[in-house]
């Protein structure tokens, strides 16, 4: 449901929760714990944290670089709308 979203979502064009999206990480800092993806689905960055990639196995986390394909969710986050990273492919 909607009732519990951020008002952040909305002011996202065609942002839902519910959709799996693709994008290329553009920049990250693990060691800081944050980075973000470029998709062509949002008119901006979207804004990803490390604690949604942890649940990976090494040998995905290896591949999680600048210019890597991932597809993730949007979730409301601690600081607003992130990605959940679901794969990298």
């Amino acid at each position: 449901t909607t009732e519990n979203l951020s008002l952040e979502f909305f002011l996202i064009p065609n942002a839902n929760p519910l959709e799996v999206y693709t994008g290329v990480i553009e920049n990250m800092d693990l060691a800081k714990g944050f980075g973000f993806i470029k998709s062509d689905h949002f008119p901006r960055k979207v804004y990803f944290h490390r604690s949604n990639i942890e649940s990976m196995d090494t040998t995905q986390q290896a591949a999680f670089e600048k210019g890597a394909q991932v597809k993730f969710k949007l979730i409301d986050g601690r600081k607003g709308i992130e990605a959940k990273i679901l794969s990298i492919d």
